[in-house]
């Protein structure tokens, strides 16, 4: 399909303020060999990445991190996005309770639309697994989604349903999200790896139990922008929200880059085109082997940028949806390493 053009996720940080035990180390630009980057690209240089990568076809773009709101120059950055020719959406990406002040500004800014992760509304939780001792850390976020809405902007939650942690906050969360005129999407945890998924893990089957009866209508799967990823079941529920889980049973889009992986079949596969605060183009959220500066080769040759990027956009367009990763092969993955 000619028509699958992945989303772009400008990761302008890999620092971040939490310490969440289920997020990659430096966030969406970690992985499994994941260090720390050296330096963080500049607000023209951002600009001139994406310039170039919009005009081969991207046109959706998600900010994210690490913790982008730690950037004094965020606001600057979706000024200059919003004003390039083709980009047809910018998203943000937080959890951060910054978001109180600056949420005004990015507004004004462009921003279309706001994700906010909020796996708990339990403060000891977030104290103990966040690692976030700011005491009005949760009712200063709120006043930051509040101000969000206010200013027309859609904002959608995140939340990741875990065994041991806030399986009996589910539908507190549902009507939170209610209450504030939000959007949910419920993602299962990843692996990252790591032995401690075997105790957190739970199926999205499950939880799809618990909502059955506050469940009004089903409205069919979706994809993301872009038709990458895994496709999400899309409710609605009796509160009005509308509510999308993504669940990795339900297969993604696997390209010729899976083909060699050890991590072949993941959860996450071909989902979205990232570019790494250091200006490198990152394929998928497990390998950091096969990473390609751009930022490198667009001061060396602007054409062989170019060819990088239609080989990058390439991979996702021929990629093949799979219903290939289950829970009980990553078990087996995880128990084959303990050996």
């Amino acid at each position: 399909m000619r028509n699958k053009i992945p989303q772009l996720r400008l990761l302008v940080t890999d620092k971040c303020t939490f310490s969440c035990r289920w997020c990659h180390r430096g966030g969406e630009g970690g992985g499994l060999g994941y260090t720390k980057a050296s330096h963080e690209l500049t607000i023209e240089q951002i600009k001139n990445l994406v310039l170039l990568l919009v005009g081969e076809g991207i046109s959706h773009i998600k900010i994210s991190g690490g913790e982008p709101l730690i950037r004094n120059d965020l606001i600057e950055i979706i000024k200059e996005i919003k004003l390039i020719n083709g980009v047809k959406s910018i998203e943000l990406v937080t959890c951060s309770s910054m978001l109180k002040e600056q949420s005004d500004s990015l507004c004004d800014a462009g921003l279309d639309g706001l994700t906010v992760s909020i796996d708990t509304l339990d403060k000891e939780k977030i104290k103990k697994y966040k690692g976030n001792n700011q005491e009005d850390y949760l009712e200063r976020l709120i006043d930051g989604i509040r101000m969000t809405r206010k200013k027309g902007v859609s904002v959608k939650i995140n939340t990741i349903p875990q065994r041991n942690f806030n399986e009996d906050e589910i539908i507190k969360i549902v009507e939170f999200t209610g209450e504030k005129g939000l959007s949910l999407k419920l993602i299962d945890l990843m692996t990252m790896n790591v032995n401690w998924w075997m105790e957190r893990y739970m199926p999205l089957s499950e939880v799809e139990k618990i909502l059955q009866p506050i469940i009004v209508k089903q409205m069919g799967p979706t994809f993301q922008p872009g038709g990458t990823g895994t496709p999400m079941k899309c409710y609605l529920l009796k509160n009005g929200v509308k509510l999308f889980m993504r669940d990795a049973t339900a297969g993604t889009h696997y390209g010729k880059t899976c083909e060699t992986c050890k991590n072949f079949p993941c959860q996450d596969g071909l989902m979205a085109l990232r570019l790494t605060c250091d200006g490198k183009l990152k394929f998928c959220l497990y390998r950091d082997d096969n990473l390609v500066d751009l930022l490198s080769l667009v001061e060396k040759n602007t054409n062989e940028a170019k060819k990088a990027i239609q080989e990058a956009i390439n991979l996702f367009r021929h990629s093949q949806f799979k219903k290939a990763w289950t829970p009980e092969i990553e078990r087996q993955r995880i128990s084959q390493r303990e050996v």
